[in-house]
Order: C-alpha cells, then sequence, then structure tokens
C-alpha cells in the first residue's frame, strides 16, 4: 500500500510522466503499428519529444 501511496504522490507532482504515456498512447491508437516496440523506441527517442512535452506543460498551465 505504501509503494502505490508513494508512486500516486510521485504521478501526481511529475505531469510530464503522464503527457509522455498518454500522448505515447494516443499516437499508437491513431496509427496502430504493426512493431510497437519499434514504434515505442522511435517514438521515445524523438529528439523533439522533450520540447513537445515543454509546449505541453506551458498550454496546461496558461489553461489553469
Amino acid at each position: 500500500i505504501q509503494t502505490r501511496i508513494a508512486n500516486e504522490r510521485y504521478l501526481r507532482t511529475h505531469k510530464e510522466v503522464e503527457l509522455l504515456l498518454g500522448g505515447f498512447f494516443r499516437e499508437m491508437f491513431l496509427k496502430r503499428p504493426d512493431n510497437i516496440l519499434e514504434f515505442a523506441a522511435d517514438y521515445f527517442t524523438d529528439p523533439g519529444l522533450p520540447n513537445k512535452i515543454h509546449m505541453q506543460l506551458i498550454e496546461d498551465k496558461k489553461a489553469a
């Protein structure tokens, strides 16, 4: 139970994790790649990904 609580706290304080995973799942379901492992490797090693996440964090703060 303590681990679950600690994980929940971590995820609530690190919005970027939610954005990373949400973006990955959204793209995966839209593109439906045959090779998910290759798709995941390409997605998470995209040099533009940190900037995308940063821009989403800024947009979320403006909307709040």
